[in-house]
């Protein structure tokens, strides 16, 4: 019995796993919001999540924003955590 329950406990955790909603980037309606979701997004290694939000970032926010440079910064560590280190560069 013993695997039997086994396998339902992994069946029940990828199901769980399998609803969990995707990051939509257009459901923040500001880019402040944007930003601390990026952030977390990214402390979670989230890379590709992150570096959607962060590309997003550079391009809405305004050049004297103090947000862009940081954004700058976490889409570069996204994209080189990823493993894509030319686009880092």
């Amino acid at each position: 019995m013993l695997p039997h329950r086994r396998a339902l406990l992994a069946a029940l955790l990828l199901a769980a796993a399998a609803c969990h909603p995707d990051f939509q980037i257009t459901q923040y309606a500001t880019n402040d919001a944007l930003y601390r979701a990026a952030t977390k997004e990214f402390a979670a290694g989230r890379w590709d999540n992150a570096v959607a939000a962060f590309d997003k970032l550079t391009t809405d926010l305004p050049a004297r924003d103090t947000l862009l440079p940081r954004a700058y910064w976490f889409l570069a560590r996204a994209h080189d955590a990823h493993g894509e280190h030319i686009l880092a560069a």
